[in-house]
């Protein structure tokens, strides 16, 4: 009777099997739920350090180029190398190397080297037909004297021999050269403070070797222009050696009698007529002025 006593005193009750177990449960639980808020990172939460690189990343625009027409600073591609290859026929090898590599990109040097030949610096259909012939824009009936002049000047100051003889070979007679020249003369007083036809600036003023300039004697024979025994050059027996330059301090008098003091080298006009001692001439402002003759000299 002791004895069941005892083991029944040994064996714990249901009750107490329950709640230990209960107890352990709950443990259990909460050691499972800390393992996946606190040891084991919920993949679901974004990374501190990707948020901080995403956050600290700018996306850059993306910047396109092509070389659909019109051609401009920034163009890219097969027309622009098209262009600069056209422009090397313009303008020379020489020339086109100092401005910029037949690359396909239009920068500052294709640039400029558009401006050099003539062109506009937006490229349209058109004009980039006209630039990959190889044919200068040099033309008395689409374009006004002063551009044209202004176009031969700036071949002429490079020294570009072959930009110069195609610009010539687009005067078909003395009557573009008549057209031209006194716009010429215009350019190069703005340009140098010196007046000079273009014969004069292309044969006596530019520079070109002995070669260069026979070149450039055949384009103005094909013009219609006579060459002289001594030297100078006329078109249809009108000389057009005209400009006249002081040899000395002198003076010119106007039309009202006004006289104006004048330096020694100064290019005063075009000479019309020579009497009793003095020279009329038509100074660039179009007015009739008069200077002593023994005191002036015509422009070669």
């Amino acid at each position: 009777m002791e004895q069941k006593n005892e083991d029944k005193q040994k064996r714990p009750s249901v009750t107490n099997i329950f709640l230990i177990g209960i107890g352990t449960a709950v443990v259990g639980y909460s050691l499972y739920e800390f393992y996946q808020r606190v040891i084991k990172k919920d993949d679901s939460t974004p990374d501190a350090d990707l948020l901080l690189q995403e956050k600290n990343t700018v996306t850059k625009p993306v910047t396109t180029r092509n070389d659909r027409f019109p051609l401009k600073k920034g163009s890219l591609g097969t027309n622009v190398r098209l262009m600069q290859t056209g422009l090397q026929k313009i303008l020379g090898e020489d020339v086109i190397s100092k401005l910029t590599p037949i690359d396909g990109d239009y920068g500052s040097g294709t640039e400029k080297a558009l401006i050099q030949a003539g062109f506009p610096t937006v490229v349209d259909e058109s004009t980039f037909m006209k630039i990959i012939q190889g044919s200068g824009t040099i033309t008395t009936d689409s374009l006004n004297p002063k551009t044209i002049a202004e176009q031969l000047y700036n071949q002429v100051v490079t020294k570009n021999l072959n930009g110069v003889l195609m610009a010539l070979r687009q005067l078909k007679s003395v009557a573009d050269y008549s057209t031209i020249s006194p716009a010429y003369k215009v350019v190069t007083e703005e340009k140098t403070g010196t007046t000079y036809t273009l014969v004069t600036h292309l044969l006596n003023k530019a520079g070109f070797d002995g070669a260069s300039k026979e070149k450039i004697r055949e384009e103005f024979r094909r013009i219609g222009l006579i060459e002289k025994s001594d030297g100078s050059w006329s078109l249809s027996g009108i000389r057009i050696y005209k400009d006249i330059q002081t040899l000395a301090n002198t003076f010119v008098t106007d039309s009202t009698g006004i006289t104006i003091l004048v330096d020694k080298g100064t290019i005063l006009g075009e000479e019309l007529k020579v009497s009793n001692g003095m020279t009329t001439f038509k100074a660039l402002d179009g007015h009739l002025y008069a200077v002593p003759t023994r005191d002036v000299i015509q422009v070669r």
